[in-house]
């Protein structure tokens, strides 16, 4: 049974400290081994050299497309930050991903985000956010604010109502 549509993250990492590598160990924790094969030196260079870029990189053993955006931006302050998105549009790649979250967050928390309703908006898309600098250290934590990865998930509902949505999330991380 599909799940989700889509599964969309978004972060924001400093102009100084990004790399590929940096990227990779940093999503490595949720994100499958099928897709982690895009975080490469090309987009490190082309993140670097431009603006804005966008890629689409097509596994060929696989023959599925994944797409990376990533876009130098400045904040307040000067510091240069990039924001990487990536979105995942497989059912393959967003259930490895799904299966892959659950495992590395454990019961207690998929428990916590099956019951947590002000996590799924109108449009029945589900809201997580998992902290950066836990990441890092290899852990996977759900957190509210602060330096985070944004995941949005586009459930697949019809039809497209926020109580069926809640009852997909429910379905999705049930024990």
């Amino acid at each position: 049974m599909k799940v989700a549509h889509s599964v969309n993250f978004r972060l924001f990492l400093n102009k100084e400290a990004f790399t590929a590598d940096k990227l990779k160990l940093l999503l490595s924790p949720v994100l499958p081994e099928e897709v982690l094969f895009i975080f490469e030196e090309d987009v490190e260079k082309d993140v670097l050299k431009k603006e804005k870029i966008e890629l689409s990189i097509e596994d060929i053993a696989l023959k599925e497309a994944l797409k990376v955006q990533g876009e130098l931006s400045k904040i307040v302050d000067g510091c240069d930050l990039i924001k990487v998105e990536l979105s995942l549009n497989k059912e393959k790649h967003i259930n490895l991903f799904l299966d892959k979250l659950k495992n590395e967050l454990g019961n207690d928390v998929c428990s916590l985000i099956a019951e947590q309703e002000n996590r799924v908006d109108e449009n029945c898309n589900l809201f997580l956010r998992l902290d950066l600098d836990e990441l890092q250290k290899g852990n996977c934590v759900l957190t509210d604010g602060g330096n985070c990865v944004h995941i949005k998930i586009k459930l697949a509902t019809y039809p497209n109502k926020k109580e069926n949505a809640l009852k997909v999330v429910k379905e999705i991380f049930k024990n």
